[in-house]
């Protein structure tokens, strides 16, 4: 499942994730 695979990238990787959606919050705002 994706979102199986999106959990277990979140759990290897929070910090890049965070900021990750940091970046994307952004570009949409």
């Amino acid at each position: 499942m994706l979102i199986e695979f999106i959990l277990e990238e979140i759990l290897k990787n929070p910090e890049t994730i965070i900021e990750d959606l940091k970046k994307g919050i952004k570009k949409i705002r």
